[in-house]
């Protein structure tokens, strides 16, 4: 009778494991999911930032199309969020880029009291994002944005988003 109590004991330590491991595994992947989830919206995000940045534009009569993003950061990834503010009021000198100093991006931080994320204020998370535009001769910006996070294992992952902006209301210079 002992040996059948160790023996059914064994066995249920067996079952328990397995669920206790498939329990470990599931709320693993749930943080992967959140951490996909959340970096999804936040490339959305930086795409919105372009787009505003040159819908910005449509209000000032003499700022041509794609000129309220700095004509110096084309091709390279510049660190924005939705404080960046369009050039087209500030004699065009474009929006802040910020962070492209070898590549070293500023992690976004999460506010609390208001819910956003952004690059200052607020609580450093694990996501960086940095955008990349391009603008050849015509009436587009290619836009793409990223962002970047640490993964078990100290591996980095990415999402990103891509859009193309065209000039659909007035003519391009």
């Amino acid at each position: 009778m002992l040996i059948e109590a160790l023996v059914a004991i064994g066995v249920m330590m067996v079952g328990m494991m397995a669920v206790f491991g498939t329990l470990s595994e599931s709320l693993s992947l749930n943080r992967v999911a959140a951490d996909q989830y959340i970096a999804a919206n936040l490339a959305s995000e930086g795409i919105e930032i372009i787009k505003n940045l040159v819908d910005s534009e449509y209000k000032t009569p003499n700022c041509p199309f794609g000129r309220s993003i700095d004509p110096n950061a084309f091709s390279k990834r510049c660190a924005i969020d939705m404080d960046t503010e369009s050039a087209c009021s500030t004699d065009y000198q474009g929006w802040y880029c910020r962070g492209t100093t070898g590549g070293n991006f500023p992690t976004l931080k999460f506010n609390n009291d208001t819910g956003f994320y952004s690059l200052s204020g607020g609580v450093s998370t694990k996501f960086k994002r940095y955008v990349e535009i391009s603008m050849p001769p015509g009436c587009v910006v290619y836009a793409t944005s990223t962002v970047e996070w640490a993964i078990k294992g100290g591996k980095i992952s990415t999402i990103t988003v891509a859009d193309h902006l065209y000039n659909w209301r007035r003519s391009c210079s």
